[in-house]
This record gives C-alpha cells, structure tokens and sequence, in this order.
C-alpha cells in the first residue's frame, strides 16, 4: 500500500492507493488534485484509492 499525504490551505489528508507501491511522475512537493470518499482513521482524514491528477 502506498500512503500520500497531501495538504493545502485547509489543512491535510492521507490518500492511500492499495496494491501500489508507486505513483509515476509523483515526486515531493508536487501539485496533485485527488478526489474521492472521505473516511477518518485514527484521527486523520483518509481516502482509500482516490481518483487523481497529477499537475505539471
């Protein structure tokens, strides 16, 4: 599993893709847009395999 942890001026959430180890072109600090259900675990927002985009 492959977790990300993304944040804008809101504030931050995990986004985790099961069975992926890497996202290619995903390098830190890059800007990405990703959707999907909101879950909470252990206290932190979470999105289990969000749709994505990757801004180049």
């Amino acid at each position: 599993m492959l977790q990300v942890e993304v944040w804008d001026e809101t504030g931050g959430i995990t986004l985790s893709f099961l069975g992926r180890r890497e996202i290619a072109g995903l390098e830190v600090g890059m800007e990405m847009r990703a959707e999907g259900m909101v879950g909470e675990e252990d206290g932190q927002l979470i999105i289990l395999n969000p749709s994505y985009e990757l801004l180049i």
